[in-house]
Order: structure tokens, then sequence, then C-alpha cells
């Protein structure tokens, strides 16, 4: 961490970036390079940088290269791997590669449930446009596939999951909690007469 911070009086807010100690370099200007004496010419390395306010607010990554050495050319090769503004939680977050494997091994059962259970139900643009995120059947040709492959009979079988979007408008939300109010309503109130009904036909 280059830090060129001459505020005379430095507020950090309690969320800030607190590196540790030895990682921090304290200068006074900006440093617009950085040597890598620890890069390995065996490993491909990833550099990005990303900036840090007075406060210790940080921004998302920059432009993230894939740096790594080519013996026979005897020169750095180096890749773009993902645009800018990727947020430090998810650092792949615009990787053009998938990033995790996509598989799952498992024995001994007979059963499988599949749970759907996003933490968002809509993602928009800027403008308010639906990224359509979600494959359901409102999409035309939308669907989920599950392989499913027994490696010891070397068998496969492919389900193909639907996605059935059974949202409503807020109007029509609004208008069939109204409606099952009423009805509640009215089930209770017939409940309890026809209880004190009984009531009185005991008596």
């Amino acid at each position: 961490m280059y830090d060129f911070d001459d505020s005379t009086i430095i507020l950090k807010d309690p969320s800030a970036e607190k590196p540790e100690l030895f990682l921090i370099e304290k200068l006074t200007s900006p440093k617009n390079y950085f040597l890598d004496k620890d890069f390995d010419k065996n490993a491909r390395v990833i550099y990005a940088v990303c900036s840090v306010d007075a406060r210790g607010l940080s921004s998302g990554y920059s432009t993230q290269f894939e740096v790594s050495f080519d013996r026979f050319s005897n020169k750095l090769k180096k890749t773009v791997i993902s645009r800018s503004g990727a947020p430090k939680a998810y650092p792949n977050y615009f990787l053009a590669q998938d990033t995790f494997v996509d598989s799952i091994r498992d024995s001994g059962h007979k059963k499988l449930r599949i749970v759907f259970n996003p933490e968002y139900l809509k993602v928009t643009d800027s403008v308010g446009h639906d990224l359509e995120l979600l494959k359901t059947d409102a999409i035309p040709g939308s669907n989920y596939q599950l392989s499913i492959i027994n490696v010891d009979l070397q068998e496969q079988n492919n389900v193909m999951l639907e996605l059935l979007d059974k949202r409503t408008t807020a109007e029509q939300d609004e208008k069939s909690v109204v409606e099952k109010r009423l009805l509640q309503n009215r089930t209770d109130t017939f409940g309890r007469l026809r209880r004190q009904l009984n009531r009185l036909a005991v008596k």
C-alpha cells in the first residue's frame, strides 16, 4: 500500500481498510510503479490496483492483468482477464471464464432434492431494464440442465429443469392479500357463530 495522504487531520471510517503495517509504504507523493521482487517465472500472477480515499474507503479493482513468463521467447506474457470495477469481495466477478467447477461428487443416495433460493429475483441495469439473469419460462427456450453421471457404469442422464415464474405485480399481490384477509375474517366470524350455536344447543 502506497500511503501518500498528507491530510492534517486523518479521519478513518469504521469500515476503512486496515492493512498490516509491514505492507504500508509511506510516501510524500504518488508512486506510479510497483516492482514485484517475488515474481515466479513458473507461475501465472494477476495484478490489479485500487485506490483508497482519505477516510480509508476503497474503490473496486482496476483492470486485471495476468502475467506469466514465456521461456521460449524470453518475454513476459500479459493478458487482460477482467475489466475494471470488480468488487474486492468478488475479484473474479467479471472473469470471462468460469472460476468454479460446477460439479458435485456423491454416492450412496437414491433421491435428489433441488432447492432454488436466490438472493435476488430481479437485477436491473442503471436505466431499469431487467438483465434476465434468472432464466424462467417467461423467456422462450430458457431452462437449466442437470447432468447425472454414474462413473462406475459410465452412464449419463440429463435432466431438464424449467423455472416457473409465478410472480405477480404489486397490485395483484395487494389485492390477493386483501382477499385472503376478508376470507379469513369471514371464516373466523362464521366459526365463532357456529361455536356459540353449538354451546346453546348443548344447554
